[in-house]
């Protein structure tokens, strides 16, 4: 579910749980920067919406999934998954947990030391965007 009125030409964020409101405040700050960004809410990550993410490889220029979760096996892989197969499909950048043994701590240490912070979520899009 797409939760703002933007096209996303420039970036389409995919987020689940608590990261959709890290992803909201990421797009407002990209917004004030001059980008075009939509954010959608993927409440499910099986069944994934598929069509959803089909249709907006042809609008924008980059694809963001954000999970606190590994990027390896959750909203990033399906989401790439999706992608496969569409022609001139975007760059997808992959935001969320390494592919290995994570270090335990509080909360918001957690979302700083793996940048899923609303900041950090916007300055690695806007570092990828630069690409």
């Amino acid at each position: 579910v797409g939760l703002d009125d933007s096209e996303g030409k420039d970036v389409t964020v995919f987020a689940t749980g608590t990261m959709v409101a890290e992803s909201l405040k990421a797009a407002k700050a990209l917004r004030e920067a001059g980008k075009d960004v939509h954010v959608v809410n993927i409440h499910t990550i099986k069944p994934l919406d598929e069509a959803a993410v089909r249709e907006t490889c042809g609008k924008s220029k980059l694809l963001v999934s954000v999970e606190e979760h590994s990027v390896s096996g959750g909203l990033g892989g399906a989401v790439s998954e999706a992608m496969s197969g569409v022609p001139g499909s975007p760059r997808l950048l992959r935001l969320g947990m390494p592919d290995k043994f994570v270090h335990p701590g509080e909360y918001p240490y957690l979302l700083e030391q793996y940048g899923l912070t609303a900041a950090s979520i916007s300055t690695g899009i806007q570092a990828e965007l630069k690409k």
